[in-house]
């Protein structure tokens, strides 16, 4: 099947891009105390990818069944986001459904599907990029895609699923990663001799409500929730809007990464993240970034 997206418009398919993100893209369903989530287009790729457009120019590398057209959903993504290394393959896409117990809890996962995970690839012309960002997907693919584009900084979004799949390859990509973006909950399951922090890595630690932590060898610093996140409609996919907003500041700096820019990312991401909180899915989230980069301009 050809990749979608394809089009004119795009950049040159041999240029190399500033920012790739690789992650899921399909249907979610979410059940919440205060609501539903019907079935709508989401996924950690695409969340994170279009949080990562709103600072810097990204390419979604993702697979999608014949359910989705991503052609359908051009004109309401960031125009930063380019989505020709998406692949369309036969049969459903990848799906997800789930129950929060609260808005801070850890969801209950009622049903998934891989659908077409395993059939992702990467184009022979994308021959490298600046920034690479994993998040929630197959971990061997991911060091395929890492060994097939060798990005100059790599940036981990950890899934807790994967490090009971395949957690040697979650490490080994962990070992590998600049900045490694974990939730609470994660990083305590993470090994008690891989959590030392070192100065060639920085670790973000995702607490909901409580804020997020910095650590690196040297420095540690906690940042506190902002005020205002209240009236939270949807809470799904934050985790991977944190992580793509990151690595799109991150992806902009010419010098290298260190703690003080990691802190400023996080920082400067609190306007986007407030943003996905009030979001009815994907598409909501991607006209509310389109309007917040209007703004600016």
């Amino acid at each position: 099947m050809p990749e979608i997206g394809q089009t004119s418009e795009d950049s040159p398919q041999d240029e190399e891009p500033k920012l790739v993100v690789s992650g899921t893209m399909g249907f979610e369903e979410v059940d919440y105390p205060t609501g539903r989530l019907d079935r709508t287009v989401g996924g950690s790729g695409l969340y994170a990818a279009i949080a990562a457009a709103y600072h810097a120019p990204t390419v979604l590398v993702a697979a999608v069944g014949s359910d989705i057209r991503v052609a359908g959903l051009r004109g309401v993504l960031p125009k930063q986001l380019r989505t020709n290394h998406v692949l369309e393959t036969v049969g459903e896409s990848f799906s997800w459904r789930a129950r929060y117990a609260d808005f801070c809890a850890t969801p209950q996962t009622l049903a998934t599907s891989l659908g077409p995970l395993s059939k992702r690839r990467v184009l022979p012309n994308m021959r490298g990029c600046g920034t690479l960002l994993c998040t929630n997907e197959d971990p061997a693919f991911q060091l395929r895609l890492l060994g097939s584009i060798k990005p100059q900084a790599l940036i981990y979004g950890v899934n807790g699923v994967w490090m009971s799949l395949r957690r040697q390859d979650v490490l080994c990509i962990g070992a590998q990663a600049k900045v490694l973006l974990i939730s609470g909950d994660e990083w305590r399951h993470w090994p008690t001799d891989q959590r030392e922090p070192k100065d060639d890595r920085i670790v973000v630690v995702s607490r909901a409500a409580d804020g997020v932590e910095v650590v690196s060898g040297r420095h540690h610093m906690v940042l506190r929730a902002p005020p205002g996140m209240d009236n939270i409609v949807d809470v799904t996919g934050a985790g991977d809007v944190l992580a793509g907003g990151v690595s799109g500041f991150l992806s902009c700096l010419n010098r290298p990464i260190d703690f003080n820019e990691v802190v400023r990312a996080v920082t400067a991401n609190e306007s986007i993240i407030a943003l996905k909180l009030k979001s009815h899915g994907a598409r909501d989230f991607a006209a509310r970034v389109c309007d917040a980069s209007a703004n600016l301009g």
